[in-house]
């Protein structure tokens, strides 16, 4: 969650609408994945080990938050 959270006050610093409209989606969708993985790590704790599925979510929110601090980057060096 903190990744998150760093994640969005960097995109509050894109001055241009149009990719911080497109990174918004971006981070929308990791933060998504995030909130699954934390409902499926209540399961985890519930069986007393990780699942399949959880990590499943975990390596497509990892790609996810990767993913956006790649176009993040670029955004700063583009705008």
């Amino acid at each position: 969650m903190q990744r998150s959270q760093q994640c969005r006050i960097q995109l509050a610093q894109i001055t241009d609408r149009r990719a911080g409209r497109d990174l918004r989606r971006m981070l929308d969708v990791a933060e998504r994945h995030l909130t699954e993985l934390s409902k499926e790590a209540v399961t985890c704790r519930r069986q007393r080990r990780a699942t399949r599925r959880y990590e499943e979510i975990h390596q497509q929110a990892e790609q996810a938050l990767r993913n956006f601090e790649q176009h993040l980057l670029m955004a700063k060096l583009k705008y």
